[in-house]
């Protein structure tokens, strides 16, 4: 380990409150902005069924991970939960790189969502766009963890308007008779077909919750984890769900789900569509956005902080800059391969790609607080001790509906 790392310590500066803003700013932007239109192609109109049970195996998660952060509390998050509960190096290596992967991986998707809605309004080149957000959100994370939560803050609450716009337009103006009562367009869940495509939804739709994953990384720079952590993660998956499950029922009302399956930005088509004006919707839509690409960058680059500290990565990985308190280098290293991946590589499937390894991950922190139970029964913050056994069930059962995605197409 650098002598470097051992006298530069990440800084706690980030309250209760902030957390839960960061943690509920950072699922929205990855969630309905993006994957509205993929859910509710996969659902149809049971798309709003699809984000409850969805909000379910992520609240589920949520209280694992709750209890794993006031247990483990580290910037590793599953990694450090694993390499507690088993003891090996190697599986703990293995989870963190995953994690990285899904970080990296997640924001190169959510930039393409974002540079999507972008040229939907303004003709600008897709690589310029994504390449000119991600160097902003990069040097946004490597300016500290105060400013990062700072412009969180700020675009959490443009994208509440925003959905607040949404949630109107769908289910209180009457002004529009083309509107769709879209309860009256269930089909019945007798059919397998439509049952499958429920379930593929959910699976799709778990990507728009893994935000409150990125939370307990933060676990070393907010003040009192062990009782900020597990009211912040609720916060944010009840806030999540709540707004998911209204919006996509207000935006069923107004757009078919083919329609909002086609469209680049099926939000701000939701709002044409009954008549009002685009472009605050679209101002609103793409701040929001930045979140989930901002959140993911700054989760990956914890693990890799934390991965150089565990002898997972060269050590200078795990140094922290004296100036702004965060990991620069890991910053750049994260920032740097987003990049890459944004600019490169086909995202059209990145999303499932990510839910899929996710939940291995889920599943491994499952297993772990199964472990750490039996070891000492007692946690600062204890769920009951079916938790980890239910959660670790809906995982496999989530990993075993992504075949029937893959098999699908979508």
């Amino acid at each position: 380990m650098s002598n470097k790392r051992q006298n530069e310590k990440l800084e706690r500066s980030m309250s209760g409150t902030m957390l839960a803003i960061y943690g509920a700013g950072t699922i929205l932007g990855a969630g309905i902005f993006v994957l509205i239109g993929k859910v509710a192609g996969t659902a149809g109109y049971w798309a709003p069924l699809a984000f409850l049970l969805a909000a379910i195996a992520a609240g589920i998660n949520g209280m694992v991970y709750a209890e794993l952060s006031t247990r483990a509390p580290g910037a590793g998050g599953p990694s450090t939960y694993v390499q507690k509960a088993f003891g090996r190096k190697w599986f703990s290596h293995v989870i963190g790189w995953m994690i990285v992967a899904t970080g990296v991986v997640s924001a190169a998707t959510i930039t393409a969502g974002f540079s999507g809605y972008l040229t939907h309004f303004i003709e600008v080149p897709e690589w310029i766009v994504r390449l000119g957000v991600l160097i902003l959100l990069g040097g946004v994370a490597a300016a500290g963890v105060s400013e990062s939560a700072k412009f969180m803050a700020i675009t959490t609450s443009m994208g509440l308007i925003g959905l607040g716009i949404v949630i109107y337009a769908g289910l209180f103006n009457n002004s529009q008779d083309e509107l769709i009562t879209f309860s009256n367009e269930l089909p019945a869940l007798s059919d397998m077909a439509i049952i499958s495509g429920v379930a593929s939804a959910t699976f799709l739709a778990v990507y728009s919750f893994i935000g409150f994953e990125d939370m307990v990384h933060m676990a070393e720079e907010v003040k009192q984890p062990a009782k900020s952590m597990p009211v912040a993660i609720a916060f944010a998956i009840g806030l999540a769900a709540i707004l998911y499950v209204v919006v996509s029922a207000a935006s069923l009302n107004v757009l078919t789900p083919e329609e909002l399956n086609k469209s680049q930005a099926p939000l701000v088509d939701v709002i044409d569509k009954v008549g009002y004006k685009v472009w605050p919707m679209a101002i609103l839509s793409l701040a929001i956005i930045l979140n989930g690409a901002l959140a993911q960058i700054i989760m990956a680059t914890r693990v890799i902080y934390s991965m150089g500290e565990e002898e997972g990565a060269p050590d200078w990985m795990g140094e922290v800059n004296s100036k702004t308190k965060t990991p620069l280098i890991a910053t750049i290293v994260a920032t740097s391969v987003t990049i890459a991946l944004a600019l490169f590589f086909p995202l059209k499937t990145l999303a499932s790609i990510t839910s899929f390894i996710m939940l291995l991950v889920f599943v491994s922190s499952n297993l772990a607080l199964i472990r750490l139970e039996k070891r000492t029964p007692e946690a600062p913050f204890d769920t009951p001790k079916w938790v980890p056994w239910v959660a670790l069930v809906i995982s496999i059962l989530l990993i075993i509906a992504s075949f029937f995605v893959t098999g699908s197409g979508h």
